[in-house]
């Protein structure tokens, strides 16, 4: 049986290997930041289902379309970029180091968990991920690259939050 590596985004929610205690804020943060993801995702079906109960096809067409644009918005908003949550995360703090100001309900959760991200810190976490990012290309083994990835979430979790 062939071993493959399983890469689980684990930033933002979910536990990680990293040695941190979450504080109840950080636990409510994450909470409300997946919630937010869902609701981005699931939108367009409600909205869409709502207005074609209201108005019809015409609602429906209008509402489904505006449910799109605003799930757009609230994934734009917390900082998610791409379909892939960890490259993605990695993508915002990029923008991040370079200077971008965080969106409204990025800024928001990270109030809600008292860590906001200074631009120092997300150099930081750039500078970690495209170090990993080069150990990974000369990984041949699976292990390794899960050491390296481990590692990776270790650093940053220790960056972000101390």
């Amino acid at each position: 049986m062939m071993n493959r590596p399983s890469r689980v985004p684990q930033l933002f929610f979910g536990k990680t290997q990293a040695p941190r205690f979450n504080t109840r804020r950080e636990e409510i943060a994450d909470t409300v930041f997946f919630v937010l993801q869902v609701i981005s995702q699931f939108l367009v079906v409600f909205a869409a289902a709502f207005g074609y109960y209201a108005y019809e096809f015409y609602g429906l067409v209008v509402f489904g379309l505006l449910g799109y644009i605003t799930g757009i918005w609230i994934r734009r908003s917390l900082g998610i970029r791409g379909k892939k949550y960890t490259t993605g995360f990695f993508a915002r703090m990029r923008e991040r180091a370079l200077g971008s100001k965080p969106g409204l309900l990025e800024w928001l959760v990270e109030k809600i968990g008292q860590h906001e991200f200074t631009q120092e810190q997300c150099r930081a976490v750039v500078q970690v991920y495209d170090k990993a990012v080069r150990q990974l290309k000369q990984s041949k083994s699976t292990d390794e690259q899960n050491r390296i990835l481990a590692d990776l979430d270790q650093k940053v979790r220790q960056i972000l939050f101390g």
